[in-house]
C-alpha cells in the first residue's frame, strides 16, 4: 500500500486542553513499528514568554511503562534536539514567536516506550494550549488498523 493511511497509526497521546503545570504525555508503545515522530501542537501562551518563564519540551524512554524507570532520551536518540533544563529536549518555548506553532522530533532510540515531557519553567498562572500526537511508522504489519 502507498498512502500514508495504511502505514500510519496515529495516536494522541497528551489531550488537547489548556495546561499550566508540567504534563507526562501517554506511554507510546514502538512495539510492532520502526520508526516514531511525536507532534506538540501549541497554541497561544497564558503567559508573556522569557528566559524564566518558558515551556520545554522533552522526550523520556524506558522498556517498563508500569514501573520504570523513565529516563531522558539522549540528544542523539532525537532527529531534533535543543539545549534545555533536561537531556532529551527538542524545543524551548521562550518567546512570543515561539507559540502558536507544531514542534517535532522523531524518537530514534531502542526502547519500547517513549512520551513527550512538557516542562513549565517559570510563573505559569494562566495555562497554554497544548497536545500531543504520536505518528507511527515502518509498521511490521500492514495495512496499518486502527
Amino acid at each position: 500500500m502507498r498512502d500514508l493511511y495504511s502505514n500510519l497509526k496515529t495516536t494522541q497521546v497528551l489531550a488537547p486542553a489548556v495546561y499550566d503545570a508540567d504534563q507526562n504525555s501517554d506511554p507510546v508503545d514502538l512495539q510492532g513499528f520502526g520508526s516514531c515522530m511525536l507532534l506538540v501542537n501549541v497554541g497561544a501562551a497564558g503567559v508573556t514568554l522569557s528566559e524564566t518563564d518558558k515551556i520545554e519540551l522533552e522526550v523520556e524512554e524506558t522498556d517498563d511503562k508500569v514501573s520504570g524507570p523513565w529516563t531522558d532520551v539522549d540528544p542523539a536518540d532525537l532527529a531534533k534536539s535543543a539545549t534545555g533544563a533536561n537531556d532529551g529536549c527538542f524545543a524551548v518555548i521562550d518567546s512570543a514567536g515561539d507559540d502558536s506553532a507544531v514542534y517535532a522530533t522523531a524518537y530514534r532510540g531502542h526502547k519500547r516506550y517513549c512520551r513527550v515531557v512538557v516542562n513549565f519553567i517559570g510563573a505559569h498562572g494562566t495555562g497554554t494550549p497544548i497536545c500531543v500526537t504520536a505518528l507511527l511508522g515502518h509498521a511490521h504489519v500492514a495495512p496499518v488498523t486502527e
